[in-house]
């Protein structure tokens, strides 16, 4: 298995190697141009595991469209307030992975558009038809127009990132979004003791959980209205322990209640 991952970035490396070093025109070798090829592929080892690792422990493309799916409505219910066809609907998911999501906005009639540092999986996208560049995602957020985005998204990002960071992302996703366009940013949820004290930390590129009240104030804090925490994926029945007296159901409330959690939250219209 991990062979199979690392050879998609060696083939890339090889190719743009080769692109960099060899002047047609020329005939000859270009050896200063080999160093920035190999400063864009240091984190490859990494690139390659991490993709391993979504595919064994993130679920099935079917389970994760499934999933995602269920925010489909706060979209529709966004593009219809605003009164905006299909053909100008526009949206960016950041840290967009396997592209699950953008598959289901593309199947709208919608303008997605998906940004990811992991080179392995934005190859994969592109392959798949879709449309989206590699970069680190508020470097790409800083890029884009004001205004102009009904839709900014996120599924288990901003537990990657450093509170300067996060911060930065809220500033610049209320900033490019129109007016009633939204936010839909999901993570694990540490209301469950379980989530909170182990499985955050299987993915070992998690860096710190964020509570969903820090995050609603945050919210509030840069100007979102609206703002709505959607808790999600609780354990399943056979997990929970037997019994329904008020300790019972406290105890399966922390320990198997919801897994993740998003934030909802809309940019505010201009008063009249």
């Amino acid at each position: 298995m991990q062979f199979n991952y690392q050879q998609r970035n060696q083939d890339a490396f090889l190719q743009e190697l080769i692109d960099s070093t060899y002047n047609p025109d020329e005939g000859n070798n270009k050896p200063e141009s080999v160093q920035p090829v190999l400063q864009a592929h240091q984190n490859d080892k990494l690139d390659a595991y991490y993709v391993a690792f979504e595919d064994a422990c993130r679920g099935s493309r079917e389970q994760i469209r499934s999933s995602l799916s269920n925010y489909l409505p706060y979209i529709r219910q966004a593009r219809d307030t605003l009164e905006l066809p299909d053909s100008e609907v526009r949206l960016m998911d950041l840290g967009c992975g396997r592209g699950e999501w953008l598959e289901l906005l593309n199947e709208q009639g919608w303008q997605a558009e998906g940004v990811d540092i992991n080179k392995v999986m934005v190859q994969d996208c592109v392959n798949k038809g879709l449309s989206v560049v590699q970069q680190d995602v508020i470097s790409y957020l800083k890029q884009q127009s004001s205004d102009s985005i009904l839709a900014v998204t996120a599924f288990h990002i901003i537990e990657h990132i450093p509170f300067a960071s996060l911060l930065s992302l809220f500033e610049e996703s209320i900033r490019v979004l129109k007016p009633g366009g939204l936010i839909i940013f999901e993570t694990p949820n540490l209301e469950n003791i379980l989530v909170g004290s182990h499985t955050f930390y299987h993915d070992p590129t998690h860096r710190n959980p964020v509570t969903p009240t820090s995050v609603q104030f945050l919210a509030h804090y840069i100007g979102f209205c609206q703002v709505e925490i959607v808790r999600l994926h609780p354990y399943p029945e056979e997990a929970r322990l037997p019994g329904h007296d008020p300790v019972t159901e406290r105890l399966n409330g922390h320990l198997c209640g919801p897994q993740d959690y998003a934030i909802i939250a809309h940019k505010p219209e201009p008063e009249e």
